[in-house]
């Protein structure tokens, strides 16, 4: 298969937040720009930020690291290897044990058995 071109094998985009300055109290904006990777059939595999304030440099910056970045993602991303209908995968994550309640319960916010219930009924 030929190599991607460059403008099928990420986007940038750009992320405003506000940052408060330490020293005179006033928030800034900044700007920063994040570039999405994607796989050879066009699947969005990772969302990084380049760390630049520039459009053009955070281009060169997903070019120059596109191999390794799209490289690294594949190797961390499992397989799927199942794909239970959506019904069953409902039913499975509002039952008591399910990794979701099993989660809330060990961080000390368990969901209610009456509330998964509930939900579960909702679901049959």
């Amino acid at each position: 298969m030929p190599k991607q071109r460059d403008y099928e094998r990420f986007t940038v985009f750009k992320r405003r937040f506000e940052r408060k300055d330490r020293k005179s109290g006033r928030t800034r904006t900044e700007t920063v720009y994040y570039v999405r990777f994607y796989d050879d059939s066009g699947r969005l595999l990772v969302t990084k930020s380049s760390g630049e304030t520039a459009r053009d440099r955070a281009e060169r910056w997903a070019k120059r690291n596109a191999d390794e970045v799209i490289e690294a993602a594949q190797k961390s991303r499992p397989a799927r290897t199942n794909n239970p209908p959506f019904i069953d995968f409902l039913t499975e994550f509002w039952s008591a044990e399910s990794r979701r309640s099993r989660n809330r319960k060990a961080s000390g916010k368990p969901l209610a058995a009456g509330y998964l219930e509930s939900m579960s009924r909702i679901v049959r």
